[in-house]
C-alpha cells in the first residue's frame, strides 16, 4: 500500500517497498530518503522535496481504467464506513483532466455516494483552457466545456449530467 500525503511525504508498507524495489536510500528518487526510527530500522515512511515524491509516485503500477473505476467505488465506501459525505482533491502537479475520468463514469453510472469537488491544476502555460476543455466535454453533455471545467475548478463539484 502506498499513502501519500501532499508533496512532502509518503509512506509505504513493506510489500509497496518490495514491488517498487526499495531496499535502501539509494532506490529512493533524489532528493528522498528513507525515514528509520531510533534502531536505524525503516519506518515506511519516505520523506523529500516535491521533485522526489512525484518520481516515487510515478515508479507505481498504472492501473488499467476498468481497475480505476472499482477502486473509486471501493474507496468511496470506505469512506463512507467512516461516514464521510464529501471530498475535495485539490489536485497536484502530476494530474490532467482525463486522470478523473474514473470519478465522472462512476457519476454517469449513478453509483457517486459521496460529493466530490476537485481542481484542475493548469501545467501547460497557454494551453490550460485547452488542456481542459477536451476531458470536460466528454464528461459534461448538457453543459459547456468551459463552464463544467470553471465548476470544477472553483470546487463546486461535478458538473451536471
Amino acid at each position: 500500500m502506498y499513502v501519500q500525503l501532499g508533496y512532502g511525504w509518503a509512506m509505504l508498507t513493506p510489500l509497496a517497498y518490495k514491488a517498487l524495489n526499495i531496499t535502501s536510500d539509494a532506490d529512493v528518487p533524489s532528493g528522498g530518503k528513507m525515514e528509520r526510527d531510533a534502531s536505524g530500522k525503516p519506518t515506511g515512511g519516505i520523506s523529500g522535496g516535491q521533485g522526489a515524491i512525484i518520481a516515487l509516485f510515478d515508479k507505481l503500477p498504472k492501473p488499467t481504467f476498468d481497475e480505476q473505476v472499482e477502486g473509486t467505488k471501493k474507496f468511496f465506501r470506505e469512506l463512507n464506513r467512516l461516514a464521510l459525505t464529501g471530498v475535495y482533491d485539490p489536485g497536484g502537479n502530476n494530474l490532467a483532466p482525463d486522470d478523473y475520468q474514473a470519478v465522472f463514469k462512476v457519476w454517469r453510472q449513478g453509483e457517486m455516494t459521496v460529493r466530490v469537488a476537485y481542481t484542475l491544476c493548469g501545467q501547460t502555460p497557454g494551453r490550460r483552457v485547452r488542456r481542459a476543455e477536451g476531458p470536460c466535454r466528454a464528461s459534461c453533455r448538457r453543459a459547456s466545456a468551459t463552464t463544467c471545467c470553471a465548476s470544477a475548478a472553483w470546487g463546486s463539484g461535478l458538473p451536471p449530467r
